[in-house]
This record gives C-alpha cells, sequence and structure tokens, in this order.
C-alpha cells in the first residue's frame, strides 16, 4: 500500500458492469482502478489508457489493491 513510482501499465482489463475497470502493473500485476464515482473512472481508465500507449511512467497511490490516485507523464 501506499505510493508505487516510475511503473509502468502493460495492460488493461475493463468489462461491460458498471464501473469494473483494471490495470496490469508491470511487476506488481493487476490493480483496480478506483471506482467511487463515473467520473472517477473514466478519468483513471483514459489517463491508464494513454499511459499504457505511449509506455509512460506512472506514480500512483494505493489502497489494497485500488489505484486511489494517479499520475502519468
Amino acid at each position: 500500500m501506499g505510493w508505487q513510482n516510475g511503473k509502468k501499465f502493460i495492460g488493461l482489463w475493463a468489462i461491460n458492469e458498471n464501473r469494473n475497470a483494471w490495470v496490469y502493473v508491470d511487476g506488481l500485476g493487476w490493480r483496480k482502478l478506483a471506482n467511487d464515482n463515473d467520473n472517477i473512472i473514466i478519468n483513471f481508465v483514459t489517463l491508464a489508457a494513454h499511459a499504457k500507449g505511449a509506455g509512460s511512467n506512472v506514480n500512483f497511490r494505493e489502497d489494497g489493491d485500488t489505484i486511489k490516485e494517479m499520475y502519468v507523464w
């Protein structure tokens, strides 16, 4: 738990269910994207897709297996 820095997202997964999306973090495994409301999940999926597509580094804060805060550059 806590902050993970300089990680890469190498996989994305989502299903036709309400607010259910996950990322595969290199070296850590699957992490759920926070889904507190529609805006949060939409923004996190957009950031995660950009990070994976661009091969960007990601810093994120996790609580259990859920990403609650994310920075992509």
